[in-house]
């Protein structure tokens, strides 16, 4: 279980992180929105880990992922049969449109914005 300090911790630590690469990117203007991409790709969960200090970076990334989830679904829990056999359709459709055949191929963050 999350102590409430480390919740807060970590999503202090992400909001800075991706305000931060924001405000680089925009000459140091303060964003407006955030893309919803920015929550989950391109975070330096090392970074996180070092600001949250009571766990590991892939604790980290595990619970903010958790997190982002529930939020972006309405906290809406989906039935695990109907999506898993939905998302395995998917998957196998991906591969078999970019022509894989190896892990090695694959374009990861390609097959994740096509997942969703």
């Amino acid at each position: 279980m999350w102590s409430e300090e480390e919740m807060n911790c970590l999503l202090t630590a992400v909001k800075e992180f991706v305000l931060d690469s924001l405000r680089k990117e925009n000459n140091n203007e303060e964003p407006v929105t955030v893309p919803k991409l920015r929550l989950y790709v391109g975070i330096s969960w090392v970074s996180i880990q070092a600001k949250v200090r009571t766990r590991s970076w892939t604790h980290c990334k595990l619970k903010w992922f958790s997190l982002i989830y529930k939020r972006m679904n309405h906290y809406k829990v989906p039935t695990v049969k109907p999506l898993r056999y939905w998302f395995d359709i998917k998957l196998i459709n991906w591969f078999y449109d970019n022509k894989l055949e190896e892990f090695g191929d694959v374009d990861w963050t390609a097959l994740s914005l096509h997942l969703g």
